[in-house]
């Protein structure tokens, strides 16, 4: 059954059967109708029998059969030949393993590419290619099987094999210059990090992969300008990772041109998603600048200061409003027998969104406490946002484990924002229940281990 080219439109467009060949993502459809632009671009094939008769020479797919082996398959005494499978291998069986996690029709609970990123669409077509990415792939897939597939959370002996074979290919690859340079070897580094997240692995320092982050993206650059698709959605998954740790992690730090130049996208521009983001990344050098201001004594720089805060909230209220607007108008789940999945990926899709732009209000509410103590509007603000993330957590308890991922942020949020007790505890009880979905390097973080650089905090400083 050879393999034909079936186009290049993306998934929602070929659905319909309307034409799709835009150059740019999204395609104007999506873009319109302000749905997920999935697929744009990538390479399919349908496959057509060939019915080519079957030569002598094809030994390696045919078994001659006879006597007792034969009975089931031809009549007794003859002497056939009998296709009995199609050939396969490692590799083969990894692709169809792979593909499997991140078809549309798996659904938005179990499906990798809705929770990780455009750029595992990409991954089948490069495996058997390096072999860091080859088994940094077979690791995932045999965590992600173990931690859902079976009731038991404790690692085995087969999977801790399967993950320092996987440490030791990559550490080959990174000595090659060459391979060391290469998409899948940066698609291999993004594998095992995402596997530390179904591996326990007591001790193992999480930051270190922050950082390691920072300098993969210092170094490729602007991922729009990257002539490899593959590579530049996988700059577009790390960026994003980067963004929330160095809100954390002191040593995880980007100049403010380097903020705007690693975001500066159309598609940020036109979302209101992309337009919250980009609210955010102003975020960690503010906070960086305050911190200075108040552990140096610099009062004088306040007013500045907070006056930027101040605008940086106003910023975001456009596209938060959009953000609840869109999760209003989806809130009820509607029905589509063609498409069943596709309802339930726009409402989850728009309640993540919104719960991640109520979570940026807070961080950036933070920030102002940290210059207003006193400022009993933006308390309550806060507390509101919290209340909110709570319900629609809760209401993304049906999308677990990983059509709920992001919560786990927004709960953490939440609880910073959150000043009443009860609403704390609250936050706290359904940020474990969504923990218990992964366990990483030290078990599920707990909401009072989240410490931004900057905020409410740091207001004893303020005279």
């Amino acid at each position: 059954m050879p393999g034909v080219p079936s186009g290049r439109g993306c998934n929602a467009c070929r659905q319909q059967k309307k034409k799709c060949d835009s150059p740019t993502h999204p395609c104007p459809r999506c873009k319109r109708l302000n749905i997920p632009c999935v697929g744009l671009g990538q390479r399919r094939y349908k496959f057509v029998q060939d019915e080519k008769r079957l030569s002598p020479g094809d030994n390696f797919i045919l078994q001659r059969v006879s006597g007792s082996e034969s009975s089931s398959h031809s009549t007794p005494g003859s002497d056939a030949a009998t296709l009995f499978q199609s050939p396969s291998n490692e590799t083969t069986r990894l692709v169809a393993a792979f593909t499997e996690k991140i078809k549309p029709a798996r659904g938005i609970k179990y499906n990798l590419a809705w929770t990780y990123g455009d750029y595992l669409n990409h991954v089948p077509s490069r495996l058997g290619r390096n072999e860091a990415l080859d088994n940094a792939t077979d690791v995932w897939m045999t965590a992600f099987e173990h931690q859902f597939s079976t009731s038991g959370v404790e690692n085995t002996p087969v999977l801790l094999e399967k993950y320092g074979r996987s440490l030791a290919s990559l550490r080959k690859c990174l000595d090659d210059p060459v391979k060391a340079k290469a998409p899948e070897t940066l698609c291999a580094i993004l594998f095992l990090w995402n596997c530390q997240q179904f591996i326990r692995m007591i001790g193992s320092p999480a930051s270190a992969h922050s950082e390691g982050a920072a300098q993969i993206i210092r170094l490729r650059g602007c991922a729009e300008k990257s002539q490899d698709l593959f590579e530049s959605n996988l700059l577009l998954s790390l960026r994003a990772v980067v963004l929330f740790s160095s809100m954390l992690e002191g040593r995880v730090e980007f100049s403010d041109e380097e903020w705007v130049a690693m975001f500066d996208n159309k598609a940020y521009e036109l979302a209101p998603q992309g337009q919250a983001v980009q609210c955010l990344t102003r975020l960690p050098n503010l906070m960086r600048r305050i911190k200075a201001a108040l552990l140096g004594g610099h009062q004088a720089q306040l007013p500045e200061l907070r006056a930027l805060a101040h605008s940086l909230r106003d910023e975001l209220d456009p596209s938060l409003f959009k953000l609840r607007e869109q999760w209003h108008e989806n809130m009820t789940e509607t029905v589509d027998t063609k498409r069943p999945f596709l309802p339930g990926l726009l409402r989850c899709h728009h309640l993540r969104s919104y719960g991640f732009g109520l979570a940026i209000g807070i961080f950036i509410n933070e920030v102002r406490l940290a210059l207003c103590p006193d400022a009993v509007d933006i308390l309550e603000e806060s507390q509101a946002f919290a209340v909110e993330i709570l319900e629609l957590a809760k209401i993304g308890l049906e999308y677990r484990p990983l059509g709920g991922y992001v919560f786990g942020v927004c709960l953490l949020a939440a609880y910073c924002g959150a000043y009443d007790l009860d609403t704390k505890f609250a936050i706290q009880m359904l940020h474990l229940e969504y923990a218990r979905d992964f366990h990483g390097a030290d078990g599920p973080q707990s909401c009072q281990d989240l410490k931004l650089i900057c905020g409410r905090e740091w207001s004893r400083f303020v005279v």
